[in-house]
């Protein structure tokens, strides 16, 4: 099943097309975070100052471990996609082009590149056009 991650506006996720209950806004924000470094490592610690910057409550790995853990099991069925804690932090494995921050900068990067000026105004009205609402 594919998937599909939003973070240009409202945090959302799509198993094929499908919307997904992502929680409620913590446990979104635990998503984002993992999501803007898909495939990197990110510690617990800038985790938990992501999500809570400089109000952490008094069990913050705790919380940190259930929202994890609740993503996981929110995202089994899609193909390609874990979450998965090491020595250097979790870590969201996905294709980043599932995420449309990094294909926002994908086809930002790709319409830099593009001898054509009329394909690089394509590429870029294909970025601008993955922002949803005020951003």
């Amino acid at each position: 099943m594919t998937v599909r991650f939003q973070l240009l506006g409202a945090v959302e996720a799509y198993l094929d097309e499908r919307p997904l209950d992502t929680g409620h806004a913590r446990q979104r924000a635990v998503l984002a975070a993992l999501l803007v470094d898909a495939g990197r490592p990110v510690a617990a610690d800038q985790l938990i100052d992501r999500v809570w910057a400089d109000r952490p409550p008094h069990r913050a790995r705790n919380a940190l471990s259930a929202y994890v853990s609740r993503l996981r099991g929110l995202l089994t069925e899609a193909d390609g996609v874990r979450i998965t804690r090491g020595p250097a932090g979790y870590l969201l494995a996905a294709d980043p082009l599932t995420v449309d921050l990094h294909l926002f900068r994908h086809l930002v990067s790709r319409a830099r590149a593009a001898a054509r000026p009329a394909d690089a105004a394509a590429l870029l009205d294909q970025a601008l056009a993955l922002w949803r609402g005020e951003p």
